[in-house]
């Protein structure tokens, strides 16, 4: 049988984000941060209280993706609420954005705006939009989207993830092996959040991270094929594969994780290492080291 462990190890340091693309990131959310201040600071009826990272970043499970792309998420916080429509309040900060003047103009999508920056930056930086009821205390945040302010607590999923990573440092590690395989694939997969839901919920512990990993994919497949949907344990609650389950896109998932679980079983049986690090390589990309 081929242990694999140390490979995969190194697999999950591979997927770190380089150090000079953080360092965008970094300047691009200051500008940002800057540009949504001075902005709203001159038009009445808008307060802006604070900015938080969001997402993976926040939890610790980014990674670098096939493309080498990266993005986060950053949250603007009003408080009190705006006394414009949700949708007006999407515009201006569209409007915001726009005059930071970057390559491309920014792009408005249901619970955001996107800022894009040159190709060759390999970033973009999503802006949600909040208000908070309280300032203390069950702040209760509320996103807005066209159609209206919804309930969405970020801080309630942070709190979910980081209970379920007590004394559990492999799940940050099988996140981050999900991201990337579902990055290798050539056909739209569920979205990071979701692999994160999936992984804390399904997760078999192993002092190996390759028969985890095997052995928690072997778990999520036979979840959703009970029942294809991912709720985020946290307001709204939203279905997180409600934008991947078309048949067409559920059968694209399953074909995948099977073939991932097939060679999965094979590389850990084989006695020949080299073969096995081959058959995971052929799911995990270009970022799986083989190192005999």
């Amino acid at each position: 049988m081929s242990n694999c462990h140390k490979q995969f190890m190194g697999y999950n340091k591979s997927l770190d984000i380089p150090r000079t693309t953080f360092d965008r990131l970094k300047i691009a959310k200051t500008g940002v941060e800057n540009q949504l201040k001075k902005y709203f600071k001159k038009i009445e009826g808008y307060n802006i209280k604070c900015f938080k990272v969001q997402g993976s970043k926040s939890i610790n499970t980014m990674i670098r993706k096939r493309n080498d792309t990266v993005d986060i998420d950053f949250g603007v916080y009003f408080h009190p609420k705006p006394v414009h429509s949700p949708a007006t309040v999407i515009k201006k900060v569209y409007e915001a954005l726009y005059e930071l003047r970057t390559k491309y103009a920014p792009i408005r999508k249901r619970k955001c705006v996107r800022v894009e920056y040159r190709a060759e930056s390999k970033i973009h930086i999503d802006v949600p939009v909040f208000y908070l009821e309280k300032l203390s205390g069950e702040r209760n945040p509320h996103i807005a989207t066209p159609t209206g302010w919804l309930q969405s607590d970020t801080t309630e999923f942070e709190r979910w993830y980081k209970e379920k990573r007590k004394r559990n440092a492999q799940l940050t590690r099988l996140i981050r092996y999900l991201k990337g395989w579902a990055s290798h694939q050539k056909c739209e997969m569920p979205k990071g959040v979701a692999m994160t839901v999936l992984a804390a919920t399904y997760q078999e512990k192993s002092v190996r991270d390759d028969v985890a990993f095997l052995e928690t994919l072997k778990n999520i497949r036979v979840a959703l094929k009970e029942e294809y949907a991912c709720k985020i344990p946290a307001k709204p609650g939203d279905d997180l594969l409600r934008k991947v389950n078309s048949i067409s896109k559920q059968r694209d998932f399953f074909e995948r994780i099977d073939a991932i679980i097939k060679d999965g079983e094979a590389a850990i049986k084989t006695p020949k290492k080299t073969h096995a690090l081959k058959l995971w390589s052929k799911h995990l990309g270009i970022f799986f080291p083989i190192v005999y």
